[in-house]
């Protein structure tokens, strides 16, 4: 384990740093490759991720010719869905009041039946792909409110990248970045301030073309806060996506 926190660090501060561990080929060294695979990493020269559960489970039925993963509304137990629009600066999310005058290029104007933007972007979704983008959402802010916790939500420091986390869920997935909470942010019920990150939302098509858009903490902050109104709160987060071990280095 020793090891593996060492090439971790390794290849989230690149350069020198991650050209010898990349040179390296022996035995600890390679047997720390394993382990950070086997704890859901994905390091490339920008630093490494954790890639949840979620996510490795959808890249294999793709890769098996498969669809991505059902979302909540396909499961049971599901969660209410989001009845109404909701916006605030720089962001829209939830159902159309009424259809929009022209739908992308597949199906018809009836199926994009909501929206969600951000800072100069906007995409048209189907009510299922809205369902997808509320657990992508909702998934995420447990596993970071999780890591928070146990200290494992960083900041960048020393040259090390800031804690990322990835989930995907139906044609969504997002990567949860750790962004600085702002001065005088107000704490929760618990009297601590929430953990604060960005968003990269991805969203693949039916006709497989890959739209994206991020949105800022604040945004992230502002449309989480306005889903708890809505009663749409996070799962617990008590509740831990099996396979990942918390004690492992974050980058």
């Amino acid at each position: 384990m020793r090891e593996a926190n060492e090439l971790l660090l390794a290849l989230s501060n690149g350069g020198a740093a991650a050209d010898a561990a990349a040179a390296a080929s022996s035995p600890d060294v390679l047997q720390s490759i394993d382990e950070l695979n086997e704890l859901g990493y994905e390091c490339d020269e920008s630093g490494c991720v954790l890639v949840l559960p979620g996510q490795r489970r959808g890249n294999a039925a793709v890769a098996a010719g498969g669809s991505p993963l059902s979302s909540w509304d396909d499961q049971p137990g599901a969660p209410p869905r989001l009845q109404r629009l909701l916006s605030g600066d720089d962001w829209k999310l939830g159902p159309l009041t009424s259809a929009p005058a022209a739908a992308p290029a597949s199906g018809t104007t009836s199926e994009f039946s909501a929206v969600i933007t951000g800072p100069a972007w906007s995409f048209l979704l189907t009510r299922s792909e809205l369902a997808s983008f509320l657990e992508v959402l909702q998934r995420l802010r447990s596993v970071v409110q999780n890591l928070d916790g146990e200290g494992q939500w960083n900041g960048q420091e020393g040259g090390r990248p800031p804690s990322r986390v990835k989930w995907a869920a139906g044609r969504f997935s997002c990567v949860a970045t750790h962004a600085d909470a702002p001065a005088g942010a107000a704490p929760a019920a618990d009297g601590k301030v929430a953990p604060y990150f960005s968003l990269d939302v991805s969203l693949l098509t039916p006709d497989s073309r890959l739209v994206q858009g991020s949105w800022p903490a604040s945004v992230v902050a502002a449309a989480c806060a306005a889903l708890d109104k809505e009663g749409l709160a996070a799962p617990d987060a008590g509740q831990r996506a099996a396979g990942v071990a918390p004690a492992a280095a974050m980058a």
